[in-house]
């Protein structure tokens, strides 16, 4: 979604982390803000569009905080500390599955 030179993708929306990459990327050539955000998405989701967030790099707070809007997740997501999300030492995504919800 683009409002007054901002554009906020939404990777599970728009198609993906390449399609929010795209956006992201045509957004900077266009001389527009760009902030990444989910759309209350479980731990997956929301590891992914951190992963772009940090990727584009561009000192911004992107809005990420949403997963913990769900009843349950199927792992563990990100949680904000101050104000912010840093990813973990984990290869690939980080994502850790939660046992109780694959059982």
């Amino acid at each position: 979604a683009s409002t007054m030179g901002i554009e906020a993708p939404q990777p599970m929306i728009t198609g993906g982390l390449q399609a929010a990459l795209k956006t992201a990327q045509g957004a900077h050539e266009a001389g527009m803000t760009c902030v990444v955000t989910t759309s209350v998405d479980s731990a997956v989701g929301t590891l992914a569009a951190l992963h772009l967030a940090a990727a584009l790099n561009n000192g911004l707070h992107h809005g990420l905080a949403t997963s913990g809007w769900l009843k349950r997740d199927v792992g563990s997501a990100p949680r904000p500390e101050l104000g912010m999300m840093t990813l973990g030492e984990l290869p690939g995504l980080g994502f850790v599955p939660n046992p109780e919800i694959l059982t």
